[in-house]
């Protein structure tokens, strides 16, 4: 078999750039998350394109595009498996009561907010879509925490395995479940129509739940650990299938498989440190693949200007009050507080999946699409940089026993 040239091009190109923006925006003080965001930019049409074509074109030939990008989505989706599987499971011990009502708060402030948008900006809804599944699917945008890139900020902050970090990682995954149930309702609304085909997503993501709990004895008596490991990933692999089946979030199925799965593997190995760091290596090719699909050229309209400012003010807003309802819940002092609400505020890849899934489905506009992928560039960028600042001025605090966080909690549960 022979390697494809131009898919390993692109590979090499993606991850440099990466690298060299990483590298740069770490000096400025940012996490390189954001570099590998603005490396996508770099690269692709918003810059390289305009100045030479003919140099983007011959060091990221589009042929390999699609290629790049599962390959991409893939890495992702088995990172963010391993995030799940390495996170301190006691994180999931909020009680079911207090999680509703910071999902549900979080989820109302987001509704509130895109009905705003829309009757402040009613030309962004496309033509031929209704109001009602342009509100609904800005609402799940604005909600959206993306867990892989917060999983890195975590990473690059040393805060995945504190209460602070963990919790927020936590409250993601559920936020953003509610988020995808949203936007499967919305995409059938779209063509004024709608069914029970809509609770297929959330069927799925609750199977899959209830199938890891049922299989994991049976998977943690396999003595053989490539036997064992070569079951994960192939129950991982049908619960992704079923996932894109039925329009639900993959990146929820897979942090579900490795939360339930393969934790007790991934926590017992010697070498998943190992494994996790070639991960992280390879995140980025889906990060830089992402900006490079984005034309940033189409927002340069005066008219797009107010409506883009008042989504990101919304966006921040929103999520500046969740996080304080959630942080109050979670019994968080006020500077674990401001961390939570910084962390809250990255969206990144998951964000980027789900515009594109509305802007596909035909619910937003050019014009909508490319605001809200700047909301996302800004809030993400912004996020790496103030939980940089917040967590050096804590550190000591932050990173102490992760039972004082669980013990505020208790005592809040009386």
């Amino acid at each position: 078999m022979q390697l494809n040239t131009d898919f390993l091009t692109v590979v090499c190109v993606m991850l440099a750039a990466a690298f060299c923006c990483g590298w740069v925006t770490r000096a400025l003080g940012m996490t390189q998350t954001a570099g590998e965001l603005f490396a996508g930019l770099l690269v692709g049409p918003s810059l390289l394109g305009q100045l030479s074509p003919g140099l983007e074109h011959r060091f990221l030939p589009s042929s390999a595009m699609p290629a790049v990008g599962l390959f991409g989505l893939i890495i992702v989706l088995v990172y963010v498996a391993q995030t799940g599987a390495e996170i301190d499971a006691r994180v999931f011990e909020v009680r079911g009561t207090r999680l509703v009502l910071i999902v549900a708060a979080s989820t109302a402030i987001a509704l509130l907010s895109a009905v705003v948008i829309e009757r402040s900006f009613t030309s962004l809804v496309p033509l031929h879509a209704s109001s009602f599944a342009f509100t609904l699917f800005v609402a799940a945008a604005l909600l959206i925490t993306a867990v892989p890139v917060l999983a890195r900020i975590l990473d690059e902050t040393g805060l995945t395995r504190t209460y602070v970090g963990g919790s927020a990682l936590a409250i993601a995954v559920y936020v953003d479940f509610v988020a995808f149930t949203i936007a499967a309702i919305a995409t059938p609304l779209a063509r004024s129509h709608i069914s029970l085909a809509v609770l297929q997503g959330p069927a799925v993501l609750v199977g899959t739940l209830v199938l890891c709990l049922l299989l994991a004895p049976a998977v943690r008596r396999i003595k053989r650990q490539h036997q064992r490991i070569g079951v994960e990933v192939a129950i991982l692999a049908l619960a992704l299938a079923a996932a894109s089946a039925t329009n639900a979030s993959p990146l929820v199925a897979a942090f579900i498989v490795g939360a339930v799965l393969w934790r007790s593997r991934v926590q017992s190995e010697k070498g998943a440190t190992a494994s996790s760091a070639l991960l992280r290596a390879l995140v980025p090719i889906y990060i830089v693949y992402s900006g490079f699909k984005v034309n940033l050229g189409s927002l340069a309209h005066a008219n797009l200007i107010v409506a883009a400012v008042l989504v990101l003010a919304l966006a921040v807003l929103g999520k500046l009050v969740a996080s304080w309802i959630g942080a109050r819940m979670l019994g968080l002092e006020s500077y674990q507080a401001r961390v939570f609400a910084v962390l809250f505020n990255a969206r990144g890849l998951t964000e980027l999946i789900l515009i594109s899934l509305g802007h596909s489905a035909g619910i937003l506009s050019e014009s909508a699409y490319s605001i809200l992928f700047l909301m996302t560039l800004v809030t993400t960028a912004a996020s790496g940089m103030l939980a940089r600042i917040a967590v050096s001025d804590t550190a000591r605090v932050l990173r102490g026993p992760f039972e004082t966080g669980l013990a505020a909690m208790r005592e809040l549960d009386g």
